[in-house]
């Protein structure tokens, strides 16, 4: 069996010193190990900005914890013909004491990483619940709030069974809500996947797969997979019509009509792209031509607003 090596590379500048060459291949080295773009890095400026950030973020995780520095923002998610809304996804922000505003993108993978990965998917529960909890009366019996799991946070079953009985506790439906996941987490194991969502559907919530496309996108594992929604990637729209003729994103769609799964497009910012994906029969879509993300008093305004 052939070993995959991993290499951190620093190439030497006139003025450079052994340990200062050797001490930036570390760098490069460890930033390819949390990042594995591939099997060696070449030491730069960006490199060791890339490493430091990383660092910084994980040494202010536990304060976030502490000090509450975390929020959840809501999108609305509508049908495709923009007439009525169907749900909005729970959407968590951070802004710490020390490095200010910090993008998703940044400090998701990092948490994801960490133990506290579970605190972060129940603290969005909590903060859903008593949220919505406090307009009931203006949210439907399909409307959902979905919520975004980790494979780490969807694989453990005691996890999910405490987010359900959480649920039950409060005066929210279970129906209520649905629960996304990354395609690409599932298909190491579908079997105990399928046995997870089929409990979840038990207690009446959804499974949504996330990021549709980007992953390990084919009809065999879609036809053995129980779950009742799929998130189109919104790099499918996000260039229509200027650059892109939505070729793939019709494929996806015509791929998936025969499977009994419901489709939102996610990333829809202009009224073409929404006419768009509802001739081609999607049912949802999330983005900013229906809403940016928000916070609750915004999202609680416009479902009372609404409901009128």
């Amino acid at each position: 069996n052939s070993i995959a090596y991993l290499s951190g590379v620093a190439i030497s500048n006139k003025d450079d010193d052994v340990n200062d060459l050797l001490k930036n291949a570390f760098i490069a080295l460890e930033a390819l190990l949390k990042f594995k773009k591939s099997k060696y890095l070449i030491y730069n400026d960006d490199i060791f900005n890339m490493v430091k950030r990383d660092k910084e973020i994980r040494n202010e995780i536990k304060n976030a914890f502490l000090d509450n520095e975390f929020y959840v923002y809501y999108q609305i998610q509508k049908s495709s013909d923009d007439l009525n809304i169907t749900g909005v996804e729970a959407l968590i922000r951070w802004k710490n004491k020390k490095l200010g505003i910090i993008s998703p993108s940044s400090f998701i993978p990092i948490i994801e990483d960490t133990h506290y990965i579970k605190e972060v998917g129940e603290f969005v529960l909590r903060r859903c619940i008593r949220d919505f909890s406090s307009i009931k009366s203006h949210i439907g019996e399909n409307f959902r709030i979905s919520i975004n799991l980790s494979s780490f946070e969807f694989m453990d079953s005691v996890l999910i069974k405490n987010m359900v009985s959480e649920i039950k506790k409060s005066n929210l439906k279970t129906s209520n809500f649905c629960f996304e996941i990354t395609e690409s987490n599932l298909v190491d194991n579908i079997d105990y996947t399928n046995e997870l969502i089929k409990k979840l559907h038990k207690d009446n919530i959804i499974v949504a797969i996330d990021d549709f496309g980007t992953g390990f996108s084919s009809l065999s594992y879609l036809k053995n997979l129980s779950a009742d929604k799929l998130k189109i990637d919104r790099m499918f729209i996000k260039d229509y019509p200027t650059i892109d003729d939505g070729s793939i994103l019709r494929g996806i769609i015509n791929m998936t009509k025969e499977l009994d799964i419901k489709l939102i497009c996610e990333g829809v910012e202009t009224k073409e792209q929404l006419d768009f994906i509802n001739s081609l029969g999607c049912e949802e879509y999330q983005g900013y031509y229906g809403s940016k993300p928000m916070k609750f008093e915004n999202i609680k305004a416009i479902l009372k607003d609404y409901n009128k």
